[in-house]
């Protein structure tokens, strides 16, 4: 996946990609969204994680609040390039995941194809 890019160990522990941010492989993405659609971060995946991805997991859910709140017209228009992957987005769920995506599309400098091709890696469904 490009998101990998030259994958490494960060200090032992999760792989990142050549940017310095954490792999987004299914297992992350799956708390992810699973994070987003609940409002709140899956403790117990957080426990999992060295301190870096733990941060970098929080920052990505503040990213999604601030999209919930003040750029719902930025993250809609991103459910032609999620819903192909995970199905139709309805209910309070659509707008997290929605905003989830854009702050991972974002933060990750993908362009809306990229994020697509990211999207069939999630294995939960809304």
């Amino acid at each position: 996946m490009e998101l990998a890019g030259s994958e490494s160990r960060a200090d032992g522990g999760q792989a990142v990609n050549s940017r310095g941010l954490p792999v987004l492989d299914s297992t992350v993405l799956d708390a992810l969204f699973s994070a987003a659609a609940s409002g709140r971060a899956d403790a117990s995946y957080l426990g999992e994680l060295e301190a870096r991805s733990r941060d970098w997991f929080r920052i990505l859910l503040a990213h999604q609040a601030f999209n919930l709140a003040y750029r719902q017209a930025f993250f809609r228009r991103l459910a032609r390039f999620v819903e192909p992957s995970v199905g139709k987005l309805e209910g309070p769920v659509a707008d997290g995941w929605l905003a989830m995506a854009l702050a991972i599309k974002e933060a990750y400098g993908m362009s809306d194809n990229t994020l697509e091709r990211v999207m069939r890696e999630v294995r939960l469904r809304p």
